[in-house]
C-alpha cells in the first residue's frame, strides 16, 4: 500500500515528481522519488531514501534533475539526483537549518546552512561536483533564503546589532547595500529584476509585518499588514500573501 505526496511540476512543463510514502499498517519501509510523464506513458523511479524523510523537492531549471531535501534523525540532507542517472544521487550539504536556491546557469546551487560548531555560510555549490566551491564572504542572516534576482543573489548578511539586505554578483562580489533592518528578514522573487521583503523586528515568534517591492534601488510600500507567507503572481503582477483574519478567526489570502 502506497501514499502520494509533493507534486511537482517540471519548468518545461512535461514532468510531474512526487514522493512514494509506505502507508497502511506497515510503514517501515523507504520513500522513494518519482518522476511521471504527464500523457502517463512512463514513471520511472528515481531515487530510495532509505531512513530519511522526504520534506521537498526542487527541480533543476533546465528539467534534468531534481535537488531532494530530507531529514534523518536530527539532519536535514540535500540530494541531487539526475534524470539520466536512475539510483544515483550526491548529496550536496547536510546541516540545520538548510536552505538553498538554484544558480542562474543551474549547475551551481546557493547553499545556506550551519552544523554543530559551524557558523552559518552561503556557499555556491556545482550540483555535479566538476567546480570548486565558492562560499560567499557574508555571514548570513538566521533562517532567511538566497533569492536569485535576475543576474544576481539577494542575501542577508548578518551584523552584531542588526542585519544588511544585499544584491551581489553570484560569487558574493559587488556587494550593494539595499537595507537595514532588526530581527529577521524574509525575500522572494518578484519577476526578472525585482524582489519582496519583509522583516519580523521582535525576531523569531513574531509575524512578519509589512511588504516592499524593491526595484533597483527604489522601495515600494505595498502593504502594512503582518503576514504569515507571501510570493508573487508575475502572470498578475500581484502579492499574494496571507494574514491572519481575527474578526473571522482563520486565515485569508490576499492580494495587491
Amino acid at each position: 500500500r502506497k501514499a502520494w505526496s509533493w507534486p511537482t511540476w517540471s519548468p518545461d512543463g512535461g514532468s510531474v515528481a512526487c514522493f512514494e510514502l509506505p502507508d497502511g499498517e506497515d510503514v517501515s519501509g523507504p520513500a522513494r522519488v518519482h518522476v511521471l510523464d504527464i500523457d502517463g506513458v512512463r514513471q520511472q523511479e528515481l531515487l530510495e531514501l532509505s531512513g530519511s524523510i522526504p520534506l521537498y523537492c526542487h527541480w533543476r531549471p533546465d528539467s534534468s534533475g531534481l535537488l531532494v531535501l530530507s531529514q534523518d534523525d536530527d539532519q536535514l540532507q540535500l540530494t541531487y539526483t539526475a534524470l539520466k542517472q536512475l539510483g544515483r544521487a550526491r548529496v550536496i550539504e547536510e546541516g540545520v537549518p538548510l536552505f538553498f536556491c538554484w544558480a542562474p546557469d543551474g549547475r551551481g546551487v546557493l547553499v545556506h546552512t550551519a552544523s554543530g560548531h559551524r557558523r552559518g555560510r552561503v556557499v555556491l555549490r556545482d550540483c555535479e561536483g566538476r567546480r570548486p566551491d565558492e562560499v560567499l564572504p557574508q555571514e548570513p542572516g538566521n533562517y532567511c533564503a538566497p533569492v536569485v534576482v535576475g543576474e544576481d543573489v539577494a542575501h542577508v548578511e548578518r551584523l552584531p546589532t542588526q542585519n544588511r539586505l544585499l544584491r551581489s554578483t553570484i560569487d558574493g562580489t559587488g556587494v550593494r547595500e539595499l537595507l537595514r533592518f532588526r530581527g529577521l528578514g524574509a525575500i522572494a522573487p518578484a519577476g526578472q529584476d525585482r524582489m519582496v521583503f519583509s522583516n519580523a523586528p521582535e525576531g523569531e515568534g513574531t509575524p512578519y509585518r509589512g511588504l516592499t517591492l524593491i526595484d533597483g534601488y527604489e522601495q515600494v510600500p505595498l502593504a502594512d499588514d503582518d503576514c504569515l507567507a507571501f510570493m508573487w503572481s508575475e502572470a498578475r503582477g500581484e502579492l499574494i500573501y496571507a494574514r491572519l483574519d481575527t474578526e473571522n478567526n482563520c486565515l485569508a489570502w490576499r492580494a495587491v
